[in-house]
């Protein structure tokens, strides 16, 4: 079964950093070893991005997606993706700009001189909160008519994805180990690792299942 995993920085392959333990990507990776599992994520990943890569892997069997906040933007150009909120300061303070640019440069190459151009073009288009929720609520639609006819397990942040998203399965629990960690997925302790794990198993064992 080739399986892809997509969405926020859940959905990112994090492999131990020395911990003496293995992290819940490398948990799920080794069990399903006649598998073929590709982690597809990106830091504050967007819907908008998740479809980007969706697009790219049409023929997968499986389809994992951690979903993420409506204000998070994503840019062609850039590997990770941004809260609005985090953009705005970085127009606004120098300084915020600055740790705007480090962001990006720990993720690519980063070498172009007018990322205050392109973050101030990203405002003037996602300056209405109700045009940036519809913009959502739209691409969540096309995201079931691409996923249509597909074995999907959705891993929902709000309500919204549970009432649109209604492609395939949806697991809440699962977000909600995530965040009852209260961090980054680096940085959260080696019992939720192997719990996230052990419910990622057990929710794709159960899809190969049926």
């Amino acid at each position: 079964m080739k399986i892809g995993i997509f969405g926020d920085s859940s959905a990112v392959w994090r492999p131990n950093q020395d911990w003496g333990w293995l992290s819940y990507c490398e948990q799920v990776n080794q069990h399903f070893t006649e598998d073929t599992i590709n982690w597809y994520g990106a830091n504050t990943g967007s819907l908008s991005r998740t479809i980007v890569n969706i697009k790219k892997h049409k023929h997968l069997d499986l389809y994992i997606i951690f979903h993420s906040k409506p204000d998070y933007i994503y840019s062609p150009g850039w590997r990770r993706d941004f809260p609005l909120e985090e953009i705005k300061l970085a127009v606004k303070d120098a300084n915020a700009l600055e740790s705007f640019k480090e962001q990006l440069r720990r993720h690519s190459p980063f070498n172009y001189e007018h990322i205050k151009s392109e973050l101030q073009f990203w405002l003037n288009t996602w300056h209405d909160e109700k045009l940036l929720q519809m913009s959502f609520v739209a691409n969540l639609l096309l995201l079931n008519r691409l996923l249509q006819g597909k074995k999907v397990i959705h891993v929902p942040r709000s309500n919204v994805e549970k009432q649109i998203a209604q492609t395939g399965l949806h697991n809440e629990y699962l977000q909600e180990l995530l965040k009852s960690a209260g961090t980054h997925p680096t940085y959260i302790p080696r019992e939720q690792h192997d719990t996230v794990a052990q419910e990622m198993i057990s929710m794709i064992e159960k899809i190969k299942s049926l």
